[in-house]
Parts: structure tokens; C-alpha cells; sequence
């Protein structure tokens, strides 16, 4: 029998797929371990070759005896199955899911076992075998079973968010919907809208759900939120969010006098006074009304009057809810400063880095530089050029895969004229092992040498060698 891990850590550490998939056609030859099977089954799957990764998960489940391996295998071929559209015979299903409820009931903690190693959390589900079979059933319009898989996976939210999926998601909320469980489906959606950021169709659904239970306090709440959020991520997006909040504050003028949640939202939309927000909140909660976004408006009004520890506590609050808001990073940052910049400096580094991902190239990233330059000790007109890695990403990835003109490149080359730059190493490694649009790439670097600095020129000149060299070897 082979052994898994020598197998796995060889097959991670080739390059590229095809090769991957020759290695361990060579060792199926002579082998049928699992490992070998399940691990070739997935790359022919991921290569578009179906048929062949069909073959071999149900070679692997007609001579495997063990509860773990036969999982694995079964619950790709669900994928497979579910990516085709193929219906899947019950009885297959069933026998399945006894393994894996078998498998669910042995899932524990090997104490045993050498160096403090833990069995994989079967228990937990990695593989997504009763997800898919949701899928599988919501997609067959089979509600009732869907609700029972979705509802085994969900009730533990304790799995690696990772294993999340925001469509499966959705699937499970409709389900929640059409059998009435709306504060189910609202518990579920507000793990949606933390998924990822700017799931701004999730929180306008929020609030709908919201409105249709008749909490409109909640339900412009959300929508304020989502305004907030939406700030320089597109006039359409922003524009949509307003007129929602307008109708709804009319929807509540209809219904009653107005109250401290329309004061709230015409002073916060009229960009007034942030002190008098506050005290808005106060009302709202006095009166029993919970939301987490209060802790950034509470936090933006103690900013306001320059109470920075309180601030801070606020928008750190915020962010430990909900970790996308770009403007709450921000202001924690700038409280940190006023505060003490020297205390805070790992943190400040690392709030404006998060700003800067969240918001690249908004004029609130580009106030941030300001502070980052600061804490790393650029002079003033360097900040500008300073590039954290998710920019360069960005660059380099519209560069080598989306077709982008050359000069796509120029804020990376300009990164490279600053005094002290933090992420240049990195940046470098990345330049030096491009290998597509080379000889595009030696000309430009050619082309802009002699505008450089001198410190852009040491660059620069370093990976004109680099590009030399390759070309000699060639």
C-alpha cells in the first residue's frame, strides 16, 4: 500500500495539473490505493474529463471496505453527478448515508495518536456530502428532503467558513421560506451577507424579509447599512439603496409620528451633525431595538467629537460583526493614530491594509496610504506610489491573464522608485518569475529605465539582468 501523505505532499508540490495527472497515472498502473484513485478521480474531474474520474470513484467504491475512503469517493461523485444534471437512484443514497452516518458517529479525537495527530473531522462534513445531496434535492424540487440535509449540515455553523457556499446558501433559505421558518431564514441570511463582502443583494433581501415579518425599523436599518457599505462601489448601488430607505421612512411616517429612526436616517443622509446620531441610537435602544450597525454609527459620532477611545471601541465592535466595512477600518486606524501611533503601529499597518483591499482606489484608500506611508516611514509624495499586495495582484493578474495594455504596469513600476518599501521584496519575486508576455514586459522595462530614480533604476536594472539571463538560456 502506498503511503497518503508521501503521495499528497509529492502531487502538491508539481506544478501544473497535466503533470500531476501523469505522475499518478503511472502509479495507478501498478497501484489501486485510494489515494492514488480518489486523487486522480479529482484532477480528471477538475480537467473536464468526467467520465474518466467516474470510473475511477466507482472502481474505488466497489473494492473499498473503509467508511472514510468510500465518503470521500461518494461524495464526489455526487459532484459529478449534480454538475451533469444525472439523477442519482435512492437506494444509492441510502446505503451511503448509513456509511456516513456511521462514519459520523465514529468522528472523534484519536488521543492516541502519535505527535497529537487528529483523525479528520468526518463529523464535520469537509467533503459536503449531505450540502450536495441538498443541492441535489432542492434542484428536484424535492423541498422536503432538501430541508432535511441542509438542516443536518447547517445546524453545525461551527465548520471552516470555507466550506460555506452562499448558493447552497440560498437554496436552503428559499426551503426555510416555503415552509415559514422566516427567523431561520433571517439567522441563515446574516451568515450569507458575512461570507464575503459586498453581498449587497443578500442584505436588500434582509431587509425585505424584514419588512414582509413588519419590523421596518430593522428593515432600514439594513438598508442604511447597505448604503454606507456601498459607498464608492457604484452610483447605481448607492442610488438604489437611498430611494429604498426613502420609501420605507415614508411607509413609516404613514403609520406613525415621526420617531428617532426616520431622524436618524434624514440627519445621517443629510450628512449632519454625527453627535445628534448618537442620541438617536439611545432612543432606538431605549426603546428595545437591537442592531450591530449601531456600533459604527456610535462609533463615527464619538470620532466626530474626538473622543477616540470611544470610538475605537465602537468601530472595533463593528468590525469583530461584520469585517468588510472599509470606513470602519479606517476610522479605527486614525483613532489608533490620534491615540498613539507608536502603540498601535502593528495594528494601524494592518487596518490600513484591510482599507486599502477593501476599498482599492477610493479616495478613502488613498487617504489611508497617508497614514501607512507614516507608520513606515515614507516621505510624503511616496505614499501615493505605495502598493500593498492585493493591488499588486490586481495589476498583475488584468496584466498576464485579461489582456491589459503594458502600461497597466506603470503603478508597479513606480512602487519600485520608493526609499522604504515594505512589499517591494515580494513584489520583486512575483516580477522576476513572470513568465507570460516576456519579451512585452523587457521592452517596457527598457522604455521607462531612464525615467526612473535611482532606486527605481537598482530595480529596474535587476530584472533586466534576470530577463537577459533567461534569454540566453534560451
Amino acid at each position: 500500500m502506498m503511503d497518503k501523505d508521501s503521495i499528497k505532499k509529492r502531487v502538491e508540490e508539481i506544478p501544473t495539473a497535466g503533470q500531476k495527472i501523469t505522475y499518478l497515472e503511472q502509479l495507478y498502473k501498478t497501484h489501486r490505493d485510494h489515494c492514488i484513485l480518489f486523487y486522480l478521480a479529482r484532477l480528471y474531474f477538475d480537467s473536464g474529463e468526467p467520465e474518466k474520474s467516474e470510473a475511477l470513484l466507482k472502481e474505488d467504491l466497489r473494492n473499498t471496505s473503509c467508511l472514510e475512503h468510500a465518503y470521500e469517493s461518494y461524495s464526489l461523485l455526487i459532484g459529478l453527478y449534480i454538475d451533469q444534471g444525472r439523477r442519482i437512484p435512492e437506494k444509492e443514497i441510502e446505503r451511503y448515508s448509513r456509511h456516513f452516518l456511521k462514519l459520523k458517529r465514529n468522528s472523534v479525537q484519536d488521543r492516541n495518536a502519535p505527535n497529537g495527530a487528529v483523525r479528520v473531522p468526518y463529523g464535520k462534513d469537509p467533503f459536503q456530502f449531505e450540502r450536495m445531496l441538498g443541492d441535489y434535492y432542492y434542484e428536484q424540487k424535492n423541498y422536503e428532503k432538501a430541508f432535511e440535509r441542509y438542516e443536518s449540515f447547517y445546524s453545525d455553523m461551527g465548520k471552516p467558513s470555507e466550506i460555506f457556499s452562499p448558493a447552497s446558501m440560498r437554496n436552503y433559505i428559499d426551503v426555510l421560506l416555503r415552509m415559514k421558518k422566516s427567523d431561520e431564514a433571517l439567522y441563515l441570511l446574516g451568515y450569507v451577507v458575512n461570507l464575503k463582502p459586498y453581498m449587497l443583494d443578500d442584505i436588500h433581501f434582509m431587509a425585505d424579509l424584514y419588512k414582509k415579518n413588519g419590523n421596518l425599523v430593522n428593515a432600514v436599518l439594513m438598508l442604511l447599512f447597505a448604503y454606507t457599505l456601498s459607498d464608492g462601489y457604484g452610483v447605481a448601488e448607492r442610488r438604489r439603496c437611498r430611494n429604498r430607505i426613502e420609501r420605507i421612512i415614508d411607509h413609516i411616517k404613514e403609520l406613525q409620528n415621526p420617531g428617532p429612526v426616520e431622524k436618524l436616517i434624514v440627519l445621517f443622509l443629510a450628512g449632519g451633525p454625527l453627535q445628534k446620531v448618537r442620541h438617536f441610537v439611545e432612543e432606538l435602544k431605549e426603546q428595545g431595538v437591537q442592531h450591530f450597525f449601531f456600533s459604527y454609527l456610535e462609533g463615527i459620532s464619538f470620532f466626530e467629537e474626538g473622543d477616540y477611545p470611544a470610538a475605537l471601541g465602537r468601530l472595533l465592535d463593528l468590525c469583530g460583526v461584520y469585517p468588510y466595512l472599509a470606513d470602519a477600518y479606517y476610522y479605527a486606524l486614525v483613532s489608533m493614530h490620534n491615540l498613539d501611533a507608536a502603540e498601535y503601529h502593528d495594528q494601524i499597518v494592518a487596518f490600513s491594509e484591510k482599507t486599502i483591499e477593501l476599498k482599492p482606489g477610493s479616495p478613502v484608500a488613498k487617504d489611508t496610504k497617508r497614514y501607512l506611508g507614516r507608520e513606515i516611514g515614507l516621505e510624503e509624495d511616496e505614499c501615493e506610489k505605495l502598493l500593498i499586495p492585493s493591488e499588486i495582484g490586481i495589476i498583475l493578474n488584468a496584466f498576464l491573464f485579461n489582456g491589459a495594455k503594458v502600461s497597466t504596469l506603470d503603478p508597479l513600476i513606480a512602487s519600485l522608485t520608493i526609499s522604504k518599501n515594505p512589499y517591494q521584496d515580494a513584489l520583486m519575486s512575483l516580477l522576476f518569475k513572470m513568465k507570460r508576455r516576456k519579451e512585452e514586459f523587457f521592452s517596457y522595462l527598457e522604455h521607462v529605465y531612464d525615467l526612473m530614480n535611482e532606486k527605481g533604476k537598482e530595480n529596474i536594472g535587476r530584472l533586466l539582468d534576470t530577463c537577459c539571463e533567461s534569454y540566453e538560456q534560451c
